[in-house]
């Protein structure tokens, strides 16, 4: 078993190790753990641990070298925030959801969760209302009026229709052809002119059905 008297932590992870193996291990873990604050055992004052090599091997009591000022980079509407202070035990709260996450991973999870929040604003107060349905109107039946029907009715204006004036149809003029009379007519009609012509009734057309005198009582 490891001897945990002889074990130191580490200031960046708490991790246990030798004392000997420790400068191994900070190496690596204050570049993955490059925002958790750490003493200058020199100075005594706080520097990232992503600097602290760096300001470690160029720290001077007499001349404490100035803190590094980085210019000032525009960051972008869905940035992460500022990133808090590290807990007691590493890690770091998202300013949104308040959940605790390692160094090196707070970051883009603050990104993340921002453009959640984000996201969902924009659909709560940016959606428009469903429109509202319509129940069809329904009037009562009516006989239509002779206003009704004028109006219905189509105008000649409306249609484009030229009016022209009625005309008869032509009339034929020539003279019709009279149809002859049967010609049993005909020999009735010269036998009574010859029987009006001698003085009296002629009884020569004894066949002829119109002559009420054709047959003589005995």
């Amino acid at each position: 078993m490891r001897n945990l008297q002889a074990t130191v932590s580490c200031v960046a992870c708490h991790g246990l190790f030798f004392p000997a193996s420790l400068p191994i291990h900070e190496k690596t873990c204050f570049r993955k753990n490059a925002f958790v604050n750490v003493s200058c055992p020199v100075c005594k004052t706080l520097v990232r641990s992503g600097h602290f090599h760096n300001h470690v091997a160029s720290c001077n009591l007499a001349a404490p070298l100035p803190p590094v000022v980085r210019p000032a980079v525009p960051k972008p509407k869905s940035a992460a925030g500022p990133i808090g202070l590290p807990e007691a035990d590493g890690r770091i709260k998202c300013r949104k959801c308040k959940r605790s996450f390692a160094p090196d991973r707070v970051e883009k999870h603050q990104s993340v969760c921002q453009e959640r929040e984000r996201t969902t604003h924009n659909q709560f107060h940016h959606t428009e209302p469903a429109p509202l349905a319509r129940h069809p109107t329904t009037t009562a039946w009516r006989p239509p009026t002779r206003d009704n029907l004028q109006k219905k009715r189509p105008s000649v204006k409306s249609t484009g229709q030229v009016l022209r004036p009625m005309t008869m149809p032509p009339v034929d003029m020539k003279p019709r052809k009279i149809q002859a009379a049967p010609y049993d007519m005909i020999l009735r009609d010269r036998s009574n002119q010859r029987g009006f012509a001698s003085g009296g009734i002629g009884l020569s057309n004894a066949t002829s059905a119109g002559n009420p005198l054709s047959r003589r009582p005995y």
